[in-house]
């Protein structure tokens, strides 16, 4: 079997796109407490409104979630439309290496990319895994 080969720019511009992509989960992680704040609130607020407690305490408990769930989203859709930019950059990438290089199958491809990958992973692993 011949070696394939990848322009060494190709495996850099992987990298980089993998590296911005974990960089992105990062970003989203820190956010997953505040989601299950969240959560717990809507739970409360739901568990009021069984109790039928004073609407105006339930009130200023919607207007305090609604606030959280709109700073939330603001934080979170930049970093999804980066996402987003990054899968089609991904994409690019792949018909570029299929271009310069017709005859690579996907397998050749994984198995050229996933050494260089792992060390990107093991370098996010211990922040995602919290």
């Amino acid at each position: 079997m011949n070696k394939i080969k990848i322009n060494k720019r190709y495996i850099n511009e992987a990298l980089r796109i993998r590296e911005e992509y974990l960089k992105s989960l990062t970003e989203l992680k820190k956010k997953e407490k505040c989601l299950v704040k969240i959560k717990n609130d809507i739970n409360d607020a739901y568990n009021m409104v069984s109790d039928t407690v004073n609407n105006k305490i339930m009130e200023n408990k919607i207007n305090i979630l609604t606030k959280e769930i709109k700073n939330l989203n603001e934080y979170i859709q930049p970093i999804t439309n980066k996402i987003d930019k990054l899968k089609d950059e991904a994409n690019d990438l792949y018909m570029n290496i299929k271009e310069s290089s017709p005859n690579i199958t996907k397998e050749d491809i994984k198995k050229i990319f996933l050494p260089h990958i792992k060390k990107i992973d093991n370098k996010f692993s211990s922040i995602l895994e919290d």
